[in-house]
């Protein structure tokens, strides 16, 4: 029975040690597999700003997520799935030609769970975006908030890669959310309907 308390003990204090100790600097590759989707018909333009696509996070002081390239990869790869003719620009005044849609995101938020705060053997990563969507007159659609989410077994892994691992899993689910809910925002369908008697009447 003493064996037995020991090595819970040191169980618990080993699982302690990896939840806590020390710092983590990550960066995410950027390597996302385009979406299997039908592209809608439409002109749109996606920017991916400077702060965007080089964006750190640290979600703590012990923490430090580099995902801009491969938040960038991501919606990149994510958007050329969704619509057919779409541009990637690093600002607004960049965009050339009419477009039926503009869309902007930015990070809102990046927050990261380790076992020694949630009492679970997983480390977790919450990344929570803004979409500005924009008409091509430059008034606004509507805005959308998009959080994803990932995580990962402590067991298979050390910290780093851990933290590393949930974070490109909550990247990949950026492109579950928008394949499966972007066009099926209200005020976008309501946009688009409105347009499209207007195209082909």
């Amino acid at each position: 029975m003493a064996k037995a308390l020991a090595h819970m003990l040191c169980l618990s204090l080993a699982l302690l040690q990896i939840g806590c100790g020390g710092s983590s600097n990550v960066k995410i590759a950027a390597d996302f597999p385009a979406l299997l989707t039908q592209p809608r018909d439409l002109k749109a333009a996606v920017v991916l700003g400077s702060e965007f696509s080089s964006f750190v996070a640290t979600p703590n002081k012990n923490v430090t997520i580099d995902i801009g390239s491969g938040q960038k990869a991501v919606w990149e790869n994510s958007f050329a799935g969704l619509i057919s003719d779409v541009t990637f620009v690093e600002s607004i005044d960049l965009i050339g030609g009419p477009k039926d849609l503009v869309v902007v995101p930015s990070v809102r938020d990046v927050q990261v769970s380790v076992p020694s705060e949630n009492y679970l053997s997983v480390y977790e990563v919450w990344i929570k975006y803004n979409i500005d969507i924009i008409a091509d007159d430059g008034s606004k659609i509507d805005q959308w908030f998009m959080p994803v989410y990932g995580k990962t077994s402590l067991s298979a892994f050390g910290k780093d890669k851990a933290i590393r691992s949930a974070a490109e899993t909550a990247l990949r689910d950026v492109g579950a959310k928008l394949s499966l809910d972007f066009f099926r925002i209200p005020a976008i369908q309501r946009y688009l309907d409105n347009r499209i008697p207007e195209d082909n009447p």
